[in-house]
C-alpha cells in the first residue's frame, strides 16, 4: 500500500478513491457513478442524469425538455418563432417564415406590431390577404370574413361600406333607410323587367310616400310666371283608358293608360330608363294631377257658363 505517490505519468485500469480534486485527471473517458462534480471539462460526455444550479451552454439538443419556469431571448418551437425580430421592437410568436400569425407589445414598429395574421413575406406591408390590429385597437381586413351567428352592433357605432354589398336574404331595417344622392336600384319585376331606378310604379296602386319626393316648386325659383295656355280638359279627354294584363305574370288592371299614346299628348308623364334608351316606358301618373287640377277648372267655367245661359 503506498500512502502517496508523486509521478510524471500514470496509467491504471481503474482509480477508487473518495475525493478526487478538480483538475487532478485528465482523460479520455471518465466514468463516475453519484458523484459532485465542480468543475468538468470535455468533449464529449454521457451523464444519465445532471442535477445542477446553473448551466451555461451555447448549443443544448434534447428529445424532451421539461422545466418549470424557461426563459429566453428568442427561440423556435413547432415551426414558431420567438421572441424579439431584429426588424422591429417588441416580444413576438410568429411563423418562422412567412409571419403566418403574429403578437407584439406595440413597441417598435407601432401600427404593425399589435396583432398581425397570415403577414405576408415583406415585414414592412400587409400581405394581401393579411389581417392585422394597430396599436389604437383598429383592425384591418384583406380577406373573406365568415359569419355564423349573430353579429351585433352598439348605438354608437357605424358600419362604412365603400365597395360593393350582397345581401342574399332580404335585410330589415328597423328605424329607416337613409340615402345619399344615389339611386335604389333593384331586380325586382316591373313592366321592363329589369332594375328599377329610385321609385318605378308601373300603375296607379296602394303605395304611399311619406317624405317629400324632390320636386321644387318655390316662388323664389320661378320667373316669368303666367296663367297658363294649355287646354287640360283637351288632352285629359285624348288620353285613352284602357284595361289589360300583364303578360309576365298575368296581372289584370281594370283601369290604365298606354305609354306610348299617352306620350303623343302628355309627354312629361312618360319616362325611359336613361341606361337603356330602348327598354320599356313608364308612366307617372302623379304628373299628371296638374292636367287634372286644370281640367276641373276647366269643367267649372263651362258649368258657370252653362248657369248662366240657363238663368
Amino acid at each position: 500500500m503506498v500512502d502517496k505517490l508523486k509521478t510524471g505519468n500514470f496509467e491504471a485500469g481503474s482509480v477508487t478513491t473518495t475525493i478526487l480534486d478538480a483538475e487532478a485527471v485528465t482523460a479520455e473517458k471518465l466514468k463516475v457513478d453519484d458523484a459532485l462534480i465542480r468543475k468538468l471539462t470535455a468533449n464529449d460526455a454521457f451523464i444519465d442524469q445532471l442535477i445542477s444550479k446553473r448551466i451555461f451552454s451555447t448549443k443544448v439538443e434534447s428529445v424532451i425538455s421539461s422545466s418549470t419556469f424557461l426563459e429566453a431571448y428568442q427561440g423556435r418551437i413547432g415551426g414558431f418563432t420567438l421572441g424579439q425580430f431584429d426588424q422591429g421592437g417588441g416580444r413576438w410568436i410568429s411563423g418562422v417564415n412567412q409571419f403566418s400569425v403574429g403578437m407584439g407589445n406595440g413597441a417598435g414598429y407601432g401600427v404593425r406590431t399589435a396583432f398581425w395574421a397570415n403577414w405576408g413575406n415583406n415585414w414592412n406591408y400587409a400581405g394581401p390577404k393579411a389581417w392585422n390590429v394597430n396599436t389604437d385597437g383598429k383592425m384591418y381586413c384583406r380577406n373573406e370574413v365568415g359569419f355564423y351567428d349573430q353579429v351585433d352592433f352598439s348605438n354608437s357605432s357605424r358600419a362604412n361600406f365603400y365597395g360593393n354589398t350582397t345581401f342574399s336574404r332580404s335585410p330589415v331595417f328597423s328605424n329607416g333607410i337613409e340615402l345619399g344622392s344615389k339611386d335604389v336600384l333593384g331586380d325586382g319585376w316591373n313592366p321592363k323587367g329589369g332594375r328599377n331606378a329610385v321609385v318605378w310604379w308601373n300603375q296607379v296602386g296602394s303605395g304611399s310616400v311619406k317624405y317629400w319626393m324632390e320636386q321644387k316648386s318655390d316662388r323664389r325659383l320661378k320667373e316669368n310666371i303666367t296663367d297658363t295656355a294649355v287646354k287640360a280638359l283637351d288632352k285629359i279627354n285624348r288620353l285613352r283608358m284602357v284595361a289589360f294584363d300583364f303578360i309576365e305574370n298575368k296581372k289584370h288592371e281594370e283601369i290604365g293608360l298606354i305609354a306610348q299614346e299617352a306620350e303623343t299628348i302628355v309627354p312629361r308623364i312618360v319616362s325611359r330608363d336613361p341606361e337603356n334608351p330602348d327598354g320599356y316606358l313608364h308612366i307617372d301618373y302623379t304628373a299628371l294631377v296638374p292636367y287634372l287640377i286644370k281640367a276641373i277648372q276647366e269643367l267649372n267655367q263651362k258649368i258657370e257658363k252653362m248657369e248662366k245661359t240657363i238663368a
